[in-house]
């Protein structure tokens, strides 16, 4: 995604399934579930032999039709694919990227987007490579300061979180729920798709018969999360 001189690298089937994940863990069920992985699985066979028009168009798909609560890893892949083969259309791109600013972090994998930890980081660096290659070289010696205080903070954040979610563990344990479901619930403001966090938390839920609390969380719970699946399994 990310090279280490800011260029954009190839998108990898990874990313894709990257995506698949995020999109289960917001909610998708159904035919609309599958509908979605076959739109994603296009995406991946056309970047797999490098046809970065058609992956672009089946990311556009995922994003203008299938409506995700959460688009940030779809458009972050379209940039990607827009800045990639023959397409160079960096105005698109940029616009992609900007969108994904403005949208909930989704952490992802160092293979997909290298130094960064989730998808602003990830933006802010493409946002550099498009400034780049039209020749704004003062964008993008801000771009990249962006994506490096992004990744501080995502860094920090990340760090925080995982401490709140030992706690809750702890607590958890211990026979102390309540007080474990407000660490959690601290951990899910910094780290909000964090699946672990979320199956602690639907599980919590329905101990303390929140039910409605328990419903909120459970479709955001990863779906090869085997904890997520008993919870499942308990609210029917």
């Amino acid at each position: 995604m990310a090279d280490s001189d800011g260029a954009a690298a190839a998108p990898s089937p990874a990313s894709t399934a990257t995506t698949t994940d995020a999109a289960a863990a917001a909610g998708s069920s159904g035919s609309a579930a599958a509908s979605t992985r076959d739109t994603l699985l296009a995406a991946q066979r056309a970047t797999a032999r490098r046809d970065f028009a058609g992956a672009a168009r089946a990311f556009s798909e995922l994003i203008d039709r299938h409506r995700l609560p959460n688009p940030a890893l779809a458009l972050l892949s379209r940039s990607t694919c827009l800045l990639l083969g023959e397409l160079g259309d960096y105005e698109s791109a940029a616009r992609d990227c900007k969108a994904v600013l403005t949208l909930e972090n989704v952490r992802v994998p160092e293979e997909i987007a290298p130094g960064c930890y989730a998808t602003r980081p990830a933006a802010a660096a493409r946002l550099a490579t498009c400034s780049e290659r039209t020749g704004d070289r003062r964008a993008a010696e801000a771009f990249k300061r962006m994506a490096t205080e992004l990744m501080k903070g995502e860094a920090a954040d990340a760090d925080r979180a995982l401490k709140l979610k030992e706690e809750g563990n702890a607590l958890f344990k211990e026979g102390r729920i309540r007080i474990a479901v407000s660490r959690w619930e601290e951990a899910l403001v910094l780290d909000a798709n964090n699946a672990n966090v979320l199956s602690n938390l639907s599980l919590a839920y329905l101990k303390l018969n929140r039910l409605y609390k328990a419903a909120q969380v459970l479709p955001r719970c990863g779906r090869n999360n085997t904890q997520w699946r008993r919870t499942r399994f308990k609210k029917g």
